[in-house]
């Protein structure tokens, strides 16, 4: 739990500096290598950067929605793997 938490505020602090990912298509190689160092002895290890990318990626357009509408609702289809925001 203590490395979610930590990698969670690694990548809002990364987030906060590159405008929450707005206008940005890539993650930066290093945070994903951070990344991959501080879950290599857990059972996400078997994930690829790019699939961390695409998570953070998600996660934050998610966020800005939820943001710039004042909430909504988010619907999760994890066999899709994909989220959607949903307007209040």
């Amino acid at each position: 739990m203590a490395i979610e938490e930590g990698i969670s505020a690694l990548v809002f602090s990364y987030a906060s500096r590159h405008h929450y990912f707005e206008d940005v298509s890539r993650v930066d190689q290093e945070l994903l290598t951070t990344i991959d160092h501080m879950t290599a002895h857990l059972g996400v290890s078997v994930l690829r950067a790019a699939d961390w990318e695409k998570a953070i990626m998600t996660g934050y357009a998610a966020w800005r929605q939820l943001r710039k509408h004042g909430g909504g609702r988010l619907e999760l289809d994890l066999d899709t793997q994909r989220l959607v925001f949903l307007e209040p």
